[in-house]
């Protein structure tokens, strides 16, 4: 059973460093948004209750910002629905992360308009959300940009691996996995605030740099696989 389970190929999608980035860049991008420009981008839960905070204090421009942080969020969640239906090739949720890539890079180019920069990260952050829904830390299914069900999952793996005797392994797999996408998230959140606290809104190019990562790694992955594939059905033939 170990020899399996260490031995399996994963889909480039579901590799552990991949899932170790998407871990950091979701605890940074909320952390940079919030203390950079006001709003939530990702954790639209987080948005929803602060926007009634917001209301009940009359802070119109809080008000403004998490609005158009919820719309734009739905409306690249939705572009990105539509998307995957028109795309035909195997590489495009790397295509479907280029515009998120783009926007995180070119942001501290442009003039500081909150209403603008909030829109455009959400927009684009909500192409990725549903392009890699899904998504696995290895065969663990876990929660992209957010940690709140992943640290539930860690808390429930953690349980079960101390109670039970029989599968201990896989569940300490579990385990580990859910507690590196916490760890991950909780690092990301961190590293965003120092970033911040020195470099202001050009902190945002951290997460420039990790989304790079994640789609050079994620790409190279699937022409590998690609190419096995082909390889495959030659032999085969």
């Amino acid at each position: 059973e170990r020899t399996h389970m260490y031995n399996v190929i994963f889909l480039p999608q579901h590799r552990r460093i991949i899932a170790v980035f998407w871990g950091i860049i979701g605890g940074a991008l909320d952390v940079y948004c919030q203390l950079e420009l006001g709003s939530l981008v990702a954790l639209q839960t987080g948005n929803i209750i602060l926007l009634v905070s917001d209301i009940q204090y009359q802070n119109v421009e809080g008000v403004v910002l998490r609005c158009l942080s919820i719309l734009f969020f739905t409306l690249g969640f939705l572009t990105g629905m539509v998307l995957e239906k028109w795309e035909k090739t195997p590489f495009w949720r790397s295509y479907n992360t280029c515009p998120f890539l783009t926007v995180t890079f070119l942001l501290p180019l442009l003039p500081p308009v909150p209403f603008l920069w909030v829109s455009l990260i959400a927009y684009t952050a909500g192409i990725v959300m549903i392009s890699f829904r899904g998504i696995q830390i290895e065969s663990e299914p876990y929660s992209l940009f957010m940690t709140s069900g992943n640290y539930q999952k860690m808390l429930i793996s953690w349980y079960r691996c101390l109670r039970n005797g029989h599968n201990r392994r896989k569940v300490r797999r579990q385990a580990v996995n859910y507690s590196i996408m916490v760890g991950s998230f909780v690092f990301g959140a961190l590293s965003s605030a120092g970033f911040v606290h020195f470099f202001g809104s050009k902190a945002i190019w951290f997460i420039t740099v990790c989304t790079l990562f994640v789609l050079v790694k994620y790409t190279g992955d699937v022409i590998a696989l690609e190419r096995a594939k082909e390889g495959f059905k030659r032999r085969n033939r």
